[in-house]
């Protein structure tokens, strides 16, 4: 975002601007963060809804603090809980859907259904391009943030988010697809 205000010829609307922005960061980004909870998803939300204020800055001007104060908030309750639907499919979480957590109920059955899709979890991943199993590995495994995981995969810091959720969603298809196979391959050996 600070690169952001670098662009803002005016010098009266880049302080009025970068006012908002340090002002108002802390609230919306801990708004997101309780939606979200994700450091980055959170960092872009707030950083979304703040490039898309800068549209309508000659109006914000006009604007009481506690209308803004209260347009933010809900404006990016409103953008994150967007997010999260739009991503409700991808960020399953074990822990926030008893149905799927083996571990509330372990029955032999459930930890035998936990192993085999661990094992097509791992076979998907094996599958993945190097860099890929890095990324995913330096991101999601050891939390390393940005600038590490760039500098230890040799990449611009720019493209690591991205290449993150390339990462993703070539696990995911590999994933869905080793699953389908070994359905087909399980249905095969009844006959």
């Amino acid at each position: 975002m600070i690169y952001f205000l670098t662009l803002i010829d005016d010098a009266d609307d880049r302080d009025f601007f970068e006012e908002i922005y340090y002002k108002y960061h802390k609230m919306m980004f801990d708004c997101a963060m309780k939606i979200l909870k994700n450091h980055h998803d959170a960092e872009d939300a707030v950083q979304q809804v703040l490039l898309n204020l800068w549209k309508y800055i000659y109006n914000v001007k006009k604007v009481s603090e506690k209308k803004l104060t209260g347009y933010l908030y809900a404006t990016t309750r409103n953008h994150c809980c967007d997010l999260r639907e739009k991503n409700k499919h991808i960020n399953v979480s074990f822990d926030e859907n008893p149905e799927l957590n083996p571990i509330s109920e372990a029955t032999p059955e459930l930890i035998a259904i936990k192993k085999f899709d661990d094992s097509i979890l791992r076979d998907a991943f094996n599958d993945l391009s190097p860099r890929y199993r890095q990324i995913i590995m330096d991101k999601a495994i050891l939390h390393l943030n940005d600038e590490q995981a760039a500098a230890h995969i040799e990449i611009k810091v720019t493209y690591v988010r991205e290449c993150l959720s390339r990462a993703r969603v070539a696990l995911r298809k590999l994933y869905l697809k080793k699953l389908e196979e070994s359905k087909a391959s399980a249905g095969s050996d009844r006959k």
